[in-house]
């Protein structure tokens, strides 16, 4: 399922995501932490490594769907 605008990702928190953000070093895996930010400046929280958070800006998403991890 494709994650597409801020509600999306919200919707989501807790769920695991792919992310396709080149400008943060191409395709990560994490689980959805959080959303933080403003209106059209929102920045998604992934917890890519035992809980380590990464912070990506959600307009350098170029592509993001959510993932099955076991």
């Amino acid at each position: 399922r494709p994650l597409r605008t801020a509600a999306e990702w919200r919707r989501f928190v807790g769920r695991w995501a792919n992310v396709l953000a080149p400008t943060q070093g191409g395709r990560l895996e994490g689980k959805i932490a959080a959303i933080e930010g403003d209106d059209g400046n929102e920045i998604v929280v992934l917890e890519i490594d035992r809980g380590t958070p990464r912070r990506i800006p959600l307009a350098d998403v170029k592509d993001a769907r959510l993932a099955f991890h076991w």
